[in-house]
């Protein structure tokens, strides 16, 4: 029952009694070679992955925010410190009590177009985000925030992101399931492409189904848990500050993604509920969407609503040809950790050669993960 579940395309027989809990058997997407070869390398953990993967998702967004105090008044602080280096000015600016500013901001609204193709997913995002005034504290930005995030090769191996035509661009080399890590620069909200995009929740973290251990099953669902030791934490990236996390799936709905929770060592949180379902290629997928963060810069909440699904057109990478760029290939899965080597850094412009040489190094990487695995 355990291994129908994790290859979560098959009809889910019942169970007779609830199992004891136990680890994860590793997953071979059934339509790939038989040759033995780690789960993190299938482009596919199950048949809802493999459905979204030539899908189109478009979300609309509503969104609230409340900053907490102390936050907002260093925010304001830094303001005031770069108002007074750009005017030379000597006299202090006086900013306000934190009781006299506002905290909070509600109905902030944004659009989410999530395209996938076996080789490339695109996120862009569309949306209204809270700045900060002197005299007003939180107010309603007067500009949208754009934000274009793509990931190449069948897992995500290299990760690009930038804010808009005439911006800079990053690049950053994640290696194996790429997909389950966020946008590492300016981005970085885990749930967005499991919960928006059809991506398998088992590869969050870059891990793969064998690294979770089912801890709770019952008629309504089944429950996994990634609690990673030390030494697991120094392998895998963006786990510094990570304690564990939760997912629950929804036997209801084919086992689709009914919610995660993930912990970290400051108190900080983020929960992703999926609240309603629709079928997209003959699977279910989450339809309505609500994300609560909290941590001590503040509260966020964010209720997503799937408005339309459409088979994927190819696509084509639109980056301006010329456009500045960090590559930051060379530190790999350092770069989620937020260990930045500034001469390892290569500053060059966006060309088609640039594109040429990212994908080179997908196949050659591709190829010699799977030599070693077939090695072991």
């Amino acid at each position: 029952a355990l291994v129908s579940v994790l290859n979560y395309g098959d009809d889910t027989p019942s169970l007779p009694a609830l199992p004891a809990p136990q680890p994860p058997k590793k997953i071979a997407d059934k339509s790939k070679s038989t040759e033995p070869v780690s789960s993190r390398l299938s482009p596919y953990y199950d048949r809802r992955e493999r459905a979204a993967s030539n899908s189109t998702f478009e979300w609309q967004l509503q969104k609230s925010r409340v900053v907490s105090k102390a936050y907002l008044l260093e925010r304001l602080e830094r303001i005031a410190a770069m108002s007074r280096t750009e005017d030379g000015a000597t006299s202090e600016l006086t900013i306000p009590e934190a009781s006299e500013l506002n905290t909070e901001l509600v109905g902030l609204q944004g659009t989410y177009r999530i395209e996938r193709t076996p080789d490339i997913t695109r996120i862009y995002m569309r949306e209204e985000r809270g700045g900060f005034s002197l005299t007003e504290g939180l107010l309603k930005p007067e500009k949208l925030f754009e934000q274009s995030v793509i990931y190449l090769g069948k897992t995500g191996e290299v990760v690009i992101s930038y804010l808009g035509a005439d911006s800079l661009v990053y690049v950053a080399f994640a290696g194996e399931a790429g997909l389950g890590l966020p946008e590492p620069f300016l981005f970085a909200r885990y749930g967005t492409l499991v919960f928006l995009g059809g991506v398998s929740p088992l590869r969050l973290f870059g891990a793969a189904p064998e690294d979770w251990r089912l801890v709770e099953v019952n008629e309504n669902s089944w429950v996994f848990e990634f609690h990673p030791d030390k030494e697991k934490r120094k392998e895998m990236a963006e786990l510094e500050s990570f304690v564990r996390a939760r997912v629950r799936l929804n036997r209801a709905y084919d086992d689709a993604p009914q919610q995660l929770e993930i912990f970290r060592e400051d108190g900080d949180y983020e929960v992703w509920i999926a609240e309603d379902y629709k079928t997209v290629n003959g699977c279910w997928m989450p339809s309505r969407v609500v994300m609560e963060s909290s941590s001590s810069r503040g509260r966020v909440q964010v209720v997503f609503e799937l408005v339309a699904t459409t088979p994927s057109a190819p696509i084509r990478i639109d980056i301006p040809e010329g456009a500045p760029v960090h590559d930051w290939r060379l530190l790999g899965r350092a770069v989620w950790r937020g260990v930045l080597d500034e001469s390892r850094k290569i500053e060059t412009q966006w060309s088609a050669e640039l594109l040429r040489d990212i994908w080179r190094q997908i196949q050659r990487e591709s190829g010699s993960a799977n030599q070693r695995e077939e090695q072991k």
